[in-house]
Protein backbone atom coordinates (compact mmCIF):
# COMPACT_ATOMS: atom_id res chain seq x y z
CA UNK A 1 0.00 0.00 0.00
CA UNK A 2 1.21 3.35 -1.20
CA UNK A 3 1.69 6.19 1.24
CA UNK A 4 -0.86 8.38 1.12
CA UNK A 5 -0.52 11.87 2.57
CA UNK A 6 -2.63 14.86 4.08
CA UNK A 7 -1.01 18.15 4.88
CA UNK A 8 -3.59 18.33 7.68
CA UNK A 9 -4.35 15.26 9.80
CA UNK A 10 -7.38 14.89 12.86
CA UNK A 11 -5.81 15.72 16.46
CA UNK A 12 -4.23 12.58 17.20
CA UNK A 13 -3.42 11.34 14.20
CA UNK A 14 -0.50 13.84 13.31
CA UNK A 15 2.83 12.99 11.80
CA UNK A 16 4.26 14.26 15.16
CA UNK A 17 2.50 11.86 17.12
CA UNK A 18 3.70 8.87 14.38
CA UNK A 19 6.20 6.65 15.74
CA UNK A 20 7.68 6.81 12.33
CA UNK A 21 7.94 10.45 11.94
CA UNK A 22 11.48 11.85 12.07
CA UNK A 23 12.23 15.63 13.08
CA UNK A 24 14.34 17.39 11.04
CA UNK A 25 13.31 21.09 12.41
CA UNK A 26 10.50 22.71 13.90
CA UNK A 27 8.71 22.60 10.84
CA UNK A 28 9.59 19.46 8.69
CA UNK A 29 10.25 16.15 9.29
CA UNK A 30 10.81 12.97 6.98
CA UNK A 31 8.45 10.06 7.03
CA UNK A 32 8.80 6.83 4.73
CA UNK A 33 11.24 8.65 2.90
CA UNK A 34 8.90 11.78 2.41
CA UNK A 35 9.48 15.39 3.45
CA UNK A 36 6.53 16.26 5.77
CA UNK A 37 5.10 18.81 7.75
CA UNK A 38 4.01 17.88 11.52
CA UNK A 39 0.54 18.83 11.44
CA UNK A 40 0.24 16.30 8.78
CA UNK A 41 -0.81 12.77 8.66
CA UNK A 42 -0.83 9.72 6.23
CA UNK A 43 -2.61 5.95 5.93
CA UNK A 44 0.15 5.05 7.70
CA UNK A 45 -0.47 6.01 11.00
CA UNK A 46 1.08 4.31 14.10
CA UNK A 47 0.72 5.87 17.02
CA UNK A 48 4.49 6.61 19.47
Amino acid sequence: MDVQYTPQAPEGKKCVQCKFYQKVNEQSGKCFGHDVIPQGGCNKFTAK
